[in-house]
């Protein structure tokens, strides 16, 4: 009843096939620290002056942080996992572990060692968030010209 498919060398492309070199994925990574650190670094900015701008409390401040913390995470898991196309979760996570770490340390030492709630929350925001960026970069479609 069924035909058996003839799996023909046209059908599969070199590249399919084939799993990723330890270069090519550190180079993903590298790219979604680089521009997850950007990401981050231009949102902090801009909610500085903000804060200059607008007299806000310490809820309010925190809010803002944590704002810039898991959108430069996403943004770092989806340049991670867009060009390998498979992985989403692994490679959306390794994308915000390094800026999750950069901006844990920073944040430490800004208050004196101590890890309060604020810590406490942003750390599995920016897992999730970065792993939502992931699965959202191997899970986009190709536009169609």
């Amino acid at each position: 009843m069924h035909k058996k498919r003839k799996r023909t060398q046209q059908q599969s492309s070199p590249s399919q096939g084939r799993r990723p070199e330890r270069k090519e994925i550190f180079g993903d990574i590298l790219r979604g620290l680089l521009i997850g650190m950007a990401v981050f670094a231009v949102l902090t900015v801009i909610c500085s002056v903000l804060l200059m701008k607008i007299s806000m409390g310490e809820i309010e401040t925190a809010v803002l942080f944590l704002f810039c913390c898991c959108v430069s995470a996403a943004v770092g898991g989806f340049f991670c996992a867009r060009r390998p196309k498979k992985n989403g979760i692994l490679l959306g996570l390794a994308g915000c572990a390094p800026l999750m770490v950069i901006v844990l340390l920073a944040a430490l030492l800004i208050n004196g060692g101590k890890a309060g709630t604020n810590i406490a929350i942003m750390v599995p925001l920016m897992v999730i968030f970065g792993i939502c960026g992931g699965v959202l970069a191997v899970n986009m479609k190709k536009r169609v010209k």
